[in-house]
């Protein structure tokens, strides 16, 4: 449970079609200690989750593989490293690596918030990380993942949920048939994420996926979906 989260509200539209892409294309955010593989905190954008040990050891193990005598300072996960479909990008800390599983591009606004929660995260853990013996439960996951939505400060990022306006106009009026759809993707997690929303629809109704954002920005705007912090 996310409690508290303070998001700057903006536009519901993106002011740029590539930081909007970039956005939806983003599937997860792993720390990893550094140069070790071991995947401290998890947090998926997609309802599909990924295995995040197991990820983490990748990652480290393709990095090392690519780096090996390149840097005195440890290894670095090349520029458009490729593992499993996902493309990786990465936020270097002292102690830890903040890394973004995607798709597409990722915004500079974005890689500057996984850059402040990494530091946020070593300002909090750096002795908890320093003597750490493998106890994830040292780590408090639910006081994380609101420092890693508040640094981000990305709406389209968190789960979001049909809300009771939106339930009462699944049977009447211009939104009724994506309302219908968005319950159904709910149906197992009750709650749903907008890059998927947006993938599955342009792909079966053969929208842009522009269209789409906008359409579900909109409904956003009229009160009919709504962002599910308590969900996170």
């Amino acid at each position: 449970m996310v409690a508290n989260v303070t998001l700057s509200k903006g536009p519901e539209g993106p002011a740029d079609s590539s930081d909007e892409t970039g956005v939806l294309d983003i599937r997860h955010f792993l720390l990893l200690l550094l140069d070790e593989g071991l995947t401290l905190f998890y947090q998926p954008f997609a309802a599909k989750a990924v295995e995040p040990q197991l990820f983490g050891a990748l990652i480290s193990a393709t990095s090392a593989f690519y780096s090996e005598g390149s840097s005195p300072v440890g290894y670095r996960i090349p520029q458009d490293l490729d593992v499993r479909g996902y493309r990786l990008s990465a936020s270097y800390g002292g102690l830890v690596t903040g890394v973004l599983l995607h798709q597409g591009c990722v915004s500079e606004k974005i890689v500057g918030g996984v850059e402040r929660f990494v530091e946020l995260f070593e300002s909090q853990y750096r002795l908890v990380v320093t003597r750490w013996s493998g106890d994830t439960r040292l780590f408090n996951v639910t006081d994380l993942r609101r420092d890693l939505f508040e640094s981000l400060n990305c709406t389209d990022l968190l789960p979001h949920e049909i809300t009771y306006r939106g339930m009462l106009s699944l049977q009447r009026g211009s939104y009724g048939t994506i309302l219908a759809g968005l319950r159904k993707y709910s149906a197992r997690l009750g709650h749903f994420f907008i890059g998927d929303v947006v993938s599955r629809l342009a792909s079966s109704w053969d929208w842009p996926p522009q269209s789409i954002y906008h359409l579900l920005s909109e409904m956003r705007s009229k009160g009919l979906i709504n962002p599910a912090l308590s969900s996170v």
